[in-house]
């Protein structure tokens, strides 16, 4: 059996861009029947030519401009299969927008015999596409239709079209001449039955309070300068980085720096509330902020009120929809100073008394920031910026100091979902940092490293946030408790539990000072006769199997996307083959000897499964029992990314005692595969939210 394995193997290698190059030849081809010669064909052309070339090995590739493209063969064709998928989704999002409806989830009544129109605004300039989410009622329709626009009910453009080429919930763009705007006069557009029949006719999605259809107006025929002069110093970036990866020998430290370029783009990037609840806490850091000057003051506290300038304008992004930026100057206007005023929030109260320090970095950019400028976006940038460079330094310091399986932490803390949270004002992107730090102390305990006193003193930072934010991740720290030391009986206990002690006390003296001092407020504790989920199971035990089956089956593939990167509110991700590409990353990484190693012996990695699947058991209880509604056959609220700080742990647990396949990668592979990966979650951003 190994021998034939090893002839496939080596007829693979043999003729591997052939193999390569005769998949991309069919990649092109299935681009041009899907959209036709287009202007970005001739990027995959390019890399077609490269591939033909390769084959025959010309002199020409020893020379050092081809070090900008990745040297491993898989590496290569994973470069490829992203750049597919990156200029694609560039193509479909390539229109700079207008304007764009709320979207609905409601559907207008099927087009067979009346036209359905609809009144647009005329607040902009000009626009050459109107984009319209139909209905196809999932199903193959082969009914003929017409879009007709209008100017004061003249009829200024038309296109004919099938439904046969139109896909279920997904927006069909209508490209024509352009119109320059007359604000003087009303434009409207309809969608006009040529032919159609109750069993092959089409609908458009709507809002069902407004009635107002789902569409958005953009421009296409222009060239985008914003996204273009990005994207271009982006992928500059991406071929300089590749270069030096092929051409230099970097530690790990030093390369997630050099990804930092990434990871700043991401934090200016991404508009101001497009990250789940950021704008709650970012309400929680401001009142936080100003916490000082009303010590001990009741009815500030208690209030939902902070001072400072109006931040509405931060809403520039659309959080909570499927569309991104309408119109950038929203964002201009945003940098503007505005002035100060009372501001209704959110509800602070119950965050503030339960948990005082998860907020405190970022309200900590805010005061400082807040001195010199009423601007509400750079006020909220900064705010966000303390938060990313907190998380920053802590992962600089574990990769700079942990000895081994440096490479699984750098791809953890690479995952596009981490640096998502970790460059927004959710409390995880410290708390994500924080569990990196418990297994770098993990890794040195069980190896009997020498732990210095600043390691003991993050330790301790990083236990009590977390206990403070996210306490049910604090499971993930007991194999400390079962590492070997030099001294046996009570001195072995008290010295694997003085850390945890002292811990406590601080955490003790954090809560006296934060409520008898600062907060000074004492808790509602209120109590409800409502049946709750909590009860349900205490009478229906055996439920709880088929409550685990129904969840993984309906949500599973969900935890896999938004753990490793589904963007925004949850309303754009990868295509579906990205996330094939990081599993199988991830396994090989897992079993190669060159990049991780096992650092559990028996006995302490089934207590380190144990605490992951406690953990994991915990995430699904908590949104079982406290979000759920009553009696819901499967858990509801779980997310990805509520996953993120066990992953490390829970990577290293798998990685195997003996590897019968030894998958042959190096450091500079996967750095190679990270910067492919940095480059298409940028261009995805860039394209959906702009």
């Amino acid at each position: 059996m190994k021998n034939i394995f090893d002839k496939i193997k080596t007829i693979i290698l043999n003729n591997y861009y052939i193999i390569i190059s005769f998949l991309f030849l069919m990649l092109i081809g299935y681009d041009y029947l899907k959209f036709g010669l287009n202007k970005y064909m001739f990027i995959f052309i390019i890399f077609e030519i490269y591939n033909i070339l390769k084959i025959f090995n010309f002199k020409m590739f020893e020379k050092k401009i081809f070090n900008i493209l990745p040297k491993n063969k898989f590496i290569y064709l994973i470069f490829l299969i992203c750049l597919y998928s990156g200029v694609n989704t560039y193509r479909a999002n390539a229109g700079i927008s207008v304007y764009s409806s709320k979207p609905g989830a409601d559907i207008s009544d099927a087009i067979m015999v009346e036209e359905v129109k609809q009144e647009i605004p005329n607040s902009y300039n000009y626009f050459d596409t109107v984009s319209i989410q139909f209905a196809t009622y999932a199903r193959e329709n082969d009914a003929h239709y017409k879009f007709l626009l209008f100017e004061n009910d003249i009829l200024i453009r038309e296109i004919t079209f099938n439904a046969k080429k139109l896909e279920d919930g997904k927006y069909k763009k209508f490209i024509f001449d352009g119109v320059n705007v007359d604000h003087n006069k009303k434009y409207s557009f309809s969608i006009k039955p040529l032919y159609a029949t109750s069993n092959n006719c089409i609908s458009i999605f709507k809002d069902n309070n407004t009635n107002e259809l789902n569409y958005q107006l953009s421009i296409n025929k222009k060239i985008d300068w914003f996204k273009l002069i990005i994207t271009t110093f982006l992928v500059l970036v991406f071929f300089i980085i590749n270069y030096f990866i092929n051409t230099r020998n970097i530690s790990v430290a030093r390369m997630y720096v050099i990804f930092s370029i990434y990871l700043v783009s991401m934090l200016f990037l991404i508009p101001a509330n497009n990250v789940p609840d950021e704008y709650v806490h970012f309400a929680r850091a401001y009142k936080l902020s100003q916490i000082y000057d009303h010590l001990g003051d009741r009815d500030y506290m208690s209030n939902s009120y902070y001072y400072g300038p109006n931040v509405d304008c931060l809403f520039y992004g659309n959080p909570e929809t499927l569309v991104g930026v309408d119109d950038r100057t929203f964002a201009i206007d945003c940098l503007g100073e505005k002035e100060n005023e009372y501001r209704e929030g959110y509800n602070f109260n119950n965050l503030l008394a339960i948990n005082p320090l998860e907020h405190f970095v970022p309200s900590l950019g805010i005061k400082i920031i807040d001195i010199f400028t009423n601007s509400p976006l750079i006020i909220f940038m900064f705010g966000r910026l303390f938060n990313f460079l907190l998380s920053f330094a802590l992962i600089i310091y574990i990769l700079k100091n942990i000895k081994i399986n440096k490479i699984l932490i750098l791809f953890v803390a690479l995952l596009p979902m981490f640096i998502q949270q970790g460059i927004s004002y959710s409390y995880d992107s410290i708390v994500n940092s924080c569990m990196l730090f418990f297994v770098y102390m993990v890794t040195k305990l069980l190896n009997n490293d020498n732990i210095s006193k600043i390691d003991w003193f993050l330790f301790g930072l990083s236990f009590i946030y977390v206990f403070f934010a996210k306490w049910i991740y604090l499971i993930l720290t007991v194999p400390i408790i079962f590492r070997k030391t030099n001294t046996a009986g009570l001195k072995n206990i008290l010295k694997k539990s003085i850390p945890f002690l002292v811990i406590l006390f601080f955490v003790t003296l954090i809560y006296k000072v934060w409520f008898g001092y600062i907060y000074n407020i004492p808790g509602d504790i209120s109590i409800s006769n409502v049946p709750t989920n909590i009860d349900f199971i205490k009478s229906n035990p055996l439920y709880i199997f088929t409550l685990g089956w129904n969840t993984i089956y309906k949500m599973g593939w969900f935890y896999i996307e938004s753990l490793i990167g589904y963007f925004g509110w949850f309303v754009f991700k990868f295509d579906f083959y990205i996330y094939i590409i990081y599993l199988i990353f991830i396994y090989l990484i897992l079993y190669s000897n060159q990049l991780t190693e096992n650092i559990f012996a028996r006995y302490q990695k089934v207590i380190s499964i144990i605490c992951c699947l406690l953990a994991f058991s915990a995430v699904f209880a908590s949104m079982y029992f406290f979000w759920s509604s009553y009696m819901l056959d499967y858990v509801d609220g779980v997310q990805g990314r509520y996953f993120l700080p066990i992953l490390p742990l829970f990577l290293i647990v798998l990685i195997p005692r003996n590897r019968k396949i030894d998958f042959k990668l190096t450091n500079n592979d996967v750095y190679s595969f990270l910067n492919i990966m940095l480059l298409l979650t940028i261009i995805v951003i860039l394209a959906n939210v702009y």
